[in-house]
């Protein structure tokens, strides 16, 4: 994950992050940010000067420092601010954008429905969706919430693809 506004103030070391190996047949990179222009300029930039196969929205980092800037799972409770960055950056990008999130912010409390939903109002704006099952205040470690999972699976009649403690919606 890289945060657009360190990439936006040319830090060497958020760059870094973005090279692709020659190795590497499909390379995507992930950005972490909560203004609009920001991400627009980024997703410019990332046009400009990378050979990149799809542009990942961070919508699933917990960390308290990226939260509290409405970043990362800070985006999920943001719906406006959500709708402008996908415009925003799917206007300017040329290949395809995904979205990571979250089961929801707090714990026994999914809103992953929610933001699904909002996800395809957007139509083919966003290529991908990765949930990871788990919500912000459950972090990494606790268990997955596959409840939500089988009612998104049951309620949104979406394709998914398992990985590891991840689920791809398609």
């Amino acid at each position: 994950m890289a945060m657009a506004t360190n990439l936006l103030q040319g830090q060497q070391s958020e760059w870094a992050l973005l090279k692709r190996h020659p190795s590497e047949d499909l390379f995507g990179v992930q950005i972490c940010g909560s203004h609009v222009d920001q991400m627009m300029r980024c997703a410019e930039l990332l046009t400009k000067k990378c050979t990149v196969d799809f542009v990942d929205v961070n919508m699933g980092c917990p960390i308290d420092f990226i939260y509290k800037k409405g970043a990362g799972s800070g985006l999920m409770n943001r719906a406006k601010k959500l709708d402008e960055i996908i415009y925003g950056m799917s206007s300017v990008l040329e290949v395809p954008l995904t979205l990571k999130m979250r089961a929801g912010i707090k714990e026994g409390k999914p809103i992953a429905k929610q933001v699904i939903e909002q996800v395809k109002k957007w139509g083919d704006r966003v290529a991908l969706i990765t949930l990871h099952p788990r919500s912000r205040e459950q972090r990494y470690t606790k268990t997955p919430n596959w409840q939500t999972v089988t009612m998104l699976l049951n309620v949104l009649r979406l394709p998914i693809q398992f990985h590891c403690l991840v689920v791809v919606i398609s």
